[in-house]
């Protein structure tokens, strides 16, 4: 019923690859910058939860082993879940080593929708 799985030798050596790309990058530094007029509740930004980002606020410098120019998003505003979430990160680069800043705001409120980018610090 069950049967041995082969897997090719190149989608082994992508894979393995892959790993030594991905594990030998130095980590991004990264903050939170609420850049809207609105204090954000329950926010979380790829895989980090960070709670409550009042208006104009941002958080400590957080390593995220993994980090592009935008990320996926979920917060709340006065109650309101909103959430941005990225179809893929194809094609796109790692941000890599340094320090940078994501700015999360609100463009349109009725409508759910957050706008995410990454700034250099």
């Amino acid at each position: 019923m069950f049967g041995r799985v082969i897997v090719p030798p190149v989608l082994f050596g992508a894979a393995l690859s892959i790993g030594c790309v991905t594990g030998g990058e130095d980590p991004s530094e990264i903050r939170i910058r609420n850049v809207s007029g609105f204090d954000y509740d329950g926010l979380q930004v790829g895989e980090e939860t960070y709670g409550r980002l009042p208006a104009g606020a941002e958080t400590r410098y957080r390593e995220f082993g993994t980090a592009y120019r935008y990320n996926y998003v979920r917060l709340e505003v006065e109650g309101d879940e909103m959430i941005l979430q990225p179809t893929d990160y194809v094609g796109e680069t790692l941000l890599g080593p340094g320090r940078f800043t994501y700015e999360v705001s609100v463009v349109d409120r009725a409508a759910g929708q957050l706008d995410i980018q990454a700034v250099e610090d």
